[in-house]
């Protein structure tokens, strides 16, 4: 028969081989995180020099030239620009939980 300290042991041994397993896949999702964290961030680098270029012409262009500039939601002040600050505000409130780590 086990002791009361063996079979604390063993409990505290087995809880902490969950989190271990736990931390391994956590590791992992991290890893993927960062992947796609560089590709949204590259997105939103590419959106935004749009936004400060070309933006303003191309859609001057369409507007004058293409009766269906609807199908753009890209032409349309607003919804870029809540985008882009949505994505930032975002990128804050992750900064905030990654300072408390």
């Amino acid at each position: 028969m086990k002791d009361k300290n063996t079979s604390a042991a063993e409990k505290r041994a087995g809880e902490m081989q969950i989190l271990y397993e736990e931390v391994l896949q956590d590791n992992h999702e991290f890893r993927k995180f960062i992947r796609s964290f560089k590709e949204k961030k590259l997105r939103l680098d590419l959106l935004t020099q749009y936004y400060s270029s070309n933006w303003k012409t191309d859609r001057d262009v369409i507007y004058a030239q293409d009766k269906e500039y609807e199908k753009y939601t890209i032409l349309s002040e607003d919804p870029v620009f809540n985008a882009i600050e949505e994505q930032i505000i975002l990128m804050k409130e992750l900064t905030d939980l990654l300072n408390q780590y």
